[in-house]
């Protein structure tokens, strides 16, 4: 979390300098004209400048200065006083902004108008109190939240609480409510980065803040041992630039630690051909797996490759859930559903459900889900396969996809397009076709194999199956 910054190109103001100072990633901090602030040691060995910024004319820690501008906290100026930076690797030298982490000095922060609540490190647009209950500063609404797949083998019932928003530095990714609220009211020492966030009773969601802990990876597993909860197969996951191999005990662990949607999320890449390269660079493997780690030729265009997945969002339309897939292949392997019908709403903009489920591009565009009835949700049918009756011969036949119906018959290549419109198109006074979830309908029963393209276009929508009138028929 901490290693990441806002990079820019040179330079920045310094906040309440007046732009009279500015700071690059480095850690150098200049006048306006461009003049290095000579530096100084204090008595802890951090690197300090004496200029005038929020307190006036005094020695600032060129680190608490650095988190500030390039972890893009976002409080109260009068709270600046408060930000505390520190070195990840503990090198005070190293002044570079992914070495630069920060707490908040005299323990958790609280909002200044929302008693009870406390600023979350990383995420200062949220505020969390004793008990889980987070709340956004931008929308003035309380986070929802969806819940990880429930642990298998132990005595919890229930996965953990996990939400999906934009930290200090405007990326999307998932955080989890144990984490936020041990971050904003747990001290925490430099490497937290590298810790694990125990619940003490062993039961995840259980997160008032005097059940949570920092602890290493390896208390984690031993506390879980302790508890009869962790039967899990360990999760060996390498990094294809630095070679560095991380193991978690468990799929879940791995999924919270990587910031992937759900435990599924890791399962899925553990189904993919060995030595895939995915988002950020990894390969996973089961440690009982011997086979060697795969090497990749150019690690660089490989990851390049794999960043061109365009996550999605997926929303239940029956519970208002909603996660994030890191692809289209990754969110139709989660929903059980074919890919080229998650390929075709996504690409079309189609907003209507389907199996109970719908999609959008998670990036570039604020998410606006369609209202769907009552009615809609209950006749909803999973359209990934589709049947075909032959109405002279009696024999039916179902296919897996729209498409591969489509070609069964000739000229049959718009069945996808009637079928989506709502009809059962009949071909050739033969072939008759619907979803296989579907039920048979009455129908004028036009021969919509002669029907041209345009004229189909000036067909009305059927609209949703449950405003037509069923009936069941085996013409």
């Amino acid at each position: 979390m901490f290693e990441r910054y806002w990079q820019v190109e040179g330079y920045v103001p310094i906040p309440l300098s007046d732009k009279e100072y500015l700071i690059d990633n480095d850690g150098n901090v200049v006048d306006k004209n461009g003049q290095p602030i000579s530096t100084t040691t204090d008595e802890e060995g951090f690197i300090t400048v004496f200029v005038k910024l929020w307190g006036g004319w005094k020695h600032y820690r060129v680190v608490d200065i650095s988190a500030l501008v390039f972890k893009k906290i976002k409080i109260p100026f009068k709270f600046y006083p408060r930000i505390e930076g520190f070195h990840i690797d503990g090198n005070k030298q190293n002044l570079h902004a992914s070495n630069v982490g920060y707490r908040f000095r005299g323990g958790p922060l609280e909002h200044p108008k929302k008693k009870g609540y406390f600023y979350i490190p990383f995420r200062t647009n949220y505020v969390v109190n004793r008990d889980g209950v987070v709340f956004n500063l931008l929308t003035r609404y309380s986070t929802k939240w969806y819940i990880t797949k429930r642990q298998e083998n132990g005595r919890s019932k229930q996965g953990y609480y996990v939400s999906n928003s934009k930290d200090d530095l405007d990326h999307r990714t998932n955080f989890s409510r144990h984490r936020s609220v041990a971050l904003a009211l747990i001290p925490y020492p430099d490497n937290v980065d590298d810790l694990d966030v125990n619940h003490i009773n062993g039961i995840p969601g259980s997160d008032n803040v005097t059940n949570l802990e920092f602890v290493t990876r390896k208390e984690n597993s031993l506390h879980a041992q302790r508890l009869g909860l962790n039967n899990s197969i360990p999760v060996l996951v390498r990094n294809v630039v630095t070679k560095e191999v991380n193991e978690y005990y468990s799929i879940a662990e791995a999924a919270r630690v990587l910031g992937l949607a759900c435990d599924e999320s890791v399962r899925f890449r553990l189904r993919q051909p060995f030595g895939t390269v995915f988002q950020g660079g990894i390969q996973v493997k089961y440690k009982n797996d011997d086979r060697p780690w795969t090497d990749v030729v150019d690690p660089e265009k490989a990851i390049e490759d794999a960043r061109q997945q365009i996550p999605v969002a997926c929303r239940n339309v029956l519970t208002g859930d909603q996660f994030y897939t890191h692809s289209m292949v990754e969110a139709a392997e989660l929903m059980k559903m074919s890919y080229s019908v998650v390929k075709l709403r996504l690409r079309r903009g189609l907003k209507q459900a389907i199996d109970g489920w719908q999609f959008q591009y998670a990036e570039g565009q604020p998410l606006v889900w369609k209202d769907v009835s009552p009615e809609d949700v209950r006749w909803m049918p999973k359209m990934t396969s589709v049947e075909r009756h032959d109405v002279q011969t009696g024999e039916t036949l179902v296919f897996k996809s729209m498409k591969k119906a489509g070609r069964s018959t000739p000229k049959g290549s718009t069945v996808p397009l009637y079928l989506r419109k709502g009809f059962q198109p009949l071909y050739h006074g033969r072939y008759r076709f619907k979803y296989k979830n579907d039920v048979w309908r009455v129908s004028d029963m036009i021969d919509y194999g002669s029907i041209t393209d345009a004229a189909l276009a000036k067909l009305p929508n059927r609209g949703s199956t449950a405003n037509s009138t069923w009936v069941q028929q085996t013409q």
